[in-house]
């Protein structure tokens, strides 16, 4: 199983519980997360919450292509201060 699949599984796991009736700080007590992220995974459609699994990997993937030594000065200082335009 790969960290997607256990991002996926929280996510159902997270949706199934409120539906049964725990609330978001119970559930986020309960998964160890913070109450905001489970308030923000419980707004999300599922398609939603895929599209945002690929952005994020999308990101990781540009930073991670990134060499240190082929990356002029201050580029990781650019990334750090607008994330969301790559």
């Amino acid at each position: 199983m790969n960290k997607f699949d256990n991002k996926w599984i929280i996510y159902h796991e997270l949706h199934h519980r409120h539906r049964n009736g725990m609330t978001p700080p119970q559930i986020a007590s309960l998964l160890g997360m913070d109450t905001r992220t489970v308030k923000k995974l419980l707004e999300m459609s599922e398609h939603e919450y895929l599209d945002f699994q690929q952005r994020l990997s999308t990101k990781g993937f540009l930073y991670s292509s990134l060499n240190k030594k082929n990356t002029p000065k201050g580029i990781n200082f650019i990334f750090d201060l607008h994330p969301q335009n790559f």
